[in-house]
């Protein structure tokens, strides 16, 4: 049997338009402030119903603009779960912000704020909820705040968001549901923050036309991809089922971005399956000091649970069902 890689690219349907824009693209020389970028700008404010989008290099990159702008805005502390990349937070750490961390919950494995006791509490706060593995973090659940929250949308694209307030931060990097190999946008509604955000762009982090082409290529396919997850979430789940393998709770919606489950012996199981590529998430979490520290800290109980526990499966959309059939429990 042939090895099971974790993830691989989805196939491009469309290589003729692909190679269409890349021709003119080297005939022209405009490899930077071109009408493709535009383009792909315009198609993601339609797809999502924001106003304002700002196409950028890296997600991280989004994320550093938004903490230079909460910074021009007064506010100095970002709440953050642990269970996330550490661009969620460290960007913010960068610009002088002090970051707490707040546990997830037990079952739906996003930022659960609520019974948190927070340090300094004259500091004023920004909320960072993420919609991890591509599943919604409830709006309603954000705390209160002079502030316009923001939520790391990185992995989140295509999901049904359930509200268009806060602002939000999509990624293209390579194993995105949609990529542009890399490169990134800020999505707000809010003007102000636009126009901000376009200024430092301009200078910080710009997306190139290559990658805009590529963008633009896969967003041809980018629904037919998300079908495509649905099937694979489902065969993952009628091949292993509970109590053994328990799956994310989704109070909201899901891309079906990351395929993954609790398994009580993870080991014993990633043994039983061998030239099957599994990913841990997200370990090793980080400490109260914001550096790394013991793998699974007791000060964050659920957290600790789900990282020492979770198996994330190869969910790519065009990975053959036959071989989820082929696995051993």
């Amino acid at each position: 049997m042939s090895e099971l890689p974790y993830y691989r690219p989805s196939r491009m349907r469309d290589q003729e338009g692909l190679m269409k824009n890349l021709r003119k693209l080297i005939r022209d020389g405009r490899y930077t402030k071109g009408r493709l970028v535009d383009e792909f700008a315009a198609k993601m404010s339609e797809m999502t119903s924001y106003e304002y989008v700002i196409p950028v290099g890296q997600g991280t990159h989004a994320i550093f603009l938004l903490a230079r702008w909460y910074k021009e805005l007064g506010y100095d502390r970002l709440v953050s779960p642990a269970f996330t990349w550490r661009s969620t937070w460290e960007p913010f750490k960068w610009a002088g912000f002090r970051v707490q961390f707040v546990d997830i919950d037990r079952e739906t494995w996003l930022p659960d704020f609520e019974g948190t006791t927070y340090q300094y509490p004259n500091l004023r706060t920004v909320f960072a909820p993420t919609d991890t593995f591509g599943s919604v973090f409830p709006y309603r659940d954000i705390p209160p705040s002079a502030a316009t929250p923001w939520v790391d949308s990185a992995q989140s694209l295509g999901a049904g968001w359930d509200s268009l307030q806060p602002h939000r931060v999509v990624s293209l990097s390579g194993s995105k549901p949609l990529t542009s190999g890399e490169g990134g946008f800020l999505l707000t509604q809010d003007r102000r923050l636009y126009e901000f955000a376009k200024e430092q762009a301009h200078w910080f982090s710009r997306m190139n036309e290559l990658e805009a082409a590529l963008g633009l290529a896969y967003l041809g396919q980018f629904y037919d991809d998300l079908q495509r997850r649905i099937r694979i979430e489902g065969a993952y789940k009628e091949r292993f089922r509970p109590p053994r393998f328990r799956w994310q709770e989704v109070p909201v919606d899901t891309n079906r971005y990351i395929v993954a489950a609790l398994v009580g012996r993870r080991k014993g199981f990633v043994e039983a399956n061998p030239g099957v590529e599994f990913r841990r998430y997200y370990a090793p979490v980080v400490s109260e000091k914001d550096r790394p520290g013991d793998e699974f800290p007791t000060w964050l109980p659920n957290t600790r649970r789900v990282a020492s526990r979770i198996v994330a499966f190869p969910a790519w959309p065009d990975l053959p069902l036959k071989r989820i059939k082929e696995m051993r429990e």
